[in-house]
């Protein structure tokens, strides 16, 4: 009697293991591209998450059914979305990795209870390579932009600078590239003087120019 009760035990322990080492199998897959359903071109990000050194997105079409899909982001996956957290937002970041998109923009978003913008999607295979914001920048008749947000926005995009002692200084109003902008000098300020290095501008619309000293032309401006 004893020894069918310890077999009847070890069979239901390896039941269970096996059951287990199903669901952890299943949890390593994640959806293909011909499972989103068609006629659906925006999605909502619920999660990102690392898993097994890869990264992934638990996506919601945005059709209402409710349904949760899980895709691998792509090694180059890049994606475009809105700052977190501010308010009329115009001005849209760019994240170039898997990484960048988990760390800063998903991150944020959470802590800020934030998760419902849509995206536009582009997939690779059955990865998802691409996600784009879908939410229109306010028009230059919308809320005009002010000294404040163009600083801020400014801030945003070279706070790598900044973090290594430099100092943004609000210039004056102007036109560039057929757009009124603020003007804004980054450089090193000590006790005798500022000393402008680079100049940007931020346009109504919230593109950051870098104006190429050589050329004496705006070029748009890159983080970092």
């Amino acid at each position: 009697m004893i020894i069918k009760h310890t077999r009847k035990l070890l069979a239901i322990l390896s039941t269970a293991a096996l059951l287990l080492g199903l669901a952890a199998c299943k949890d390593e897959t994640y959806n293909v591209a011909e499972d989103f359903p068609d006629g659906i071109f925006t999605l909502s990000v619920v999660d990102v998450g690392v898993r097994g050194g890869a990264y992934y997105a638990v996506v919601e079409p945005t059709d209402g059914s409710g349904a949760r899909l899980t895709f691998k982001l792509a090694e180059d996956f890049t994606a475009q979305a809105f700052e977190p957290g501010v308010d009329g937002a115009i001005y849209m970041l760019d994240y170039y990795s898997p990484k960048d998109f988990y760390t800063q923009w998903y991150r944020m978003v959470k802590e800020l209870g934030g998760l419902e913008t849509a995206f536009s999607f582009v997939f690779a295979g059955d990865e998802l390579i691409s996600l784009t914001d879908t939410v229109q920048a306010s028009p230059p008749d919308g809320p005009p932009m002010d000294e404040e947000q163009a600083v801020s926005i400014a801030v945003e995009l070279l706070k790598a600078q900044m973090g290594e002692g430099m100092t943004l200084f609000p210039k004056c109003e102007g036109e560039v590239n057929g757009q009124h902008a603020f003007l804004i000098d980054l450089g090193m300020n000590t006790q005798e003087k500022f000393t402008a290095e680079e100049h940007y501008a931020v346009a109504d619309d919230g593109t950051v120019w870098l104006l190429d000293i050589l050329s004496n032309e705006w070029q748009p401006a890159a983080a970092g």
